[in-house]
């Protein structure tokens, strides 16, 4: 529902959904879950997550806490932020 909710949200004002905007969020969530892998789900939000309203995505709040891009990983061998 998150990462939907962050899809579907561009350009719209925060605040209260309709019924029938939460029933498109639901529809889109299952739809994610049958059509993408966990990781692909979980990479998708964290690049379009906002970080204090201004920074979106964990690269861009990486370079912008650390001055460092985020460390490319794989699933076999993850790398911690230095």
């Amino acid at each position: 529902m998150q990462l939907t909710s962050l899809i579907d949200d561009e350009g719209k004002a925060p605040g209260r959904r309709s019924t029938g905007e939460k029933a498109e969020q639901t529809i889109g969530a299952l739809w994610f879950e049958r059509s993408w892998r966990k990781d692909q789900i979980l990479e998708a939000y964290l690049n379009l997550v906002p970080f204090r309203g201004e920074i979106i995505g964990l690269s861009a709040m990486s370079q912008r806490l650390f001055d460092k891009p985020l460390p490319v990983s794989t699933a076999r061998a993850p790398s911690p932020l230095r």
